[in-house]
């Protein structure tokens, strides 16, 4: 199955380039409740990207991607999302390890007795 999914990744990476990467990343986000939602703002009320401000740079916008809350332009919507791609891992990670630890609690335990 694995197999199947890294070869349908390929195929959709050579047919759609770095933006079926980018699709199937924000799709896996959704999906782990990370809030990821497309914006078109009135031109009255463009916004800043976050990024770009982090950048120096302070343009506006009327097209982008609301990331957990911040707003995003079209060129920095990628590492926004490979950003929380690394929080959902490390979250993941956390877990995993917190888990080991209460199952050799728990051997420790059983073995006192």
């Amino acid at each position: 199955m694995a197999d199947r999914t890294l070869k349908n990744m390929q195929e959709k990476e050579k047919k759609f380039g770095a933006e079926g990467r980018i699709e199937d990343l924000e799709l896996e986000l959704q999906k782990a409740g990370f809030f990821i939602k497309k914006a078109e703002l009135l031109e009255s009320e463009p916004l800043q990207c976050e990024h770009c401000m982090k950048e120096g740079r302070f343009d506006f916008y009327n097209r982008g991607w609301f990331i957990e809350g911040d707003f995003y332009c079209g060129e920095h919507k990628q590492s926004a999302l490979e950003m929380l791609k690394k929080v959902k891992e490390g979250a993941e990670q956390s877990q995993e390890e917190r888990k080991k630890m209460e199952e050799e609690r728990k051997k420790m335990l059983g073995e006192k007795q």
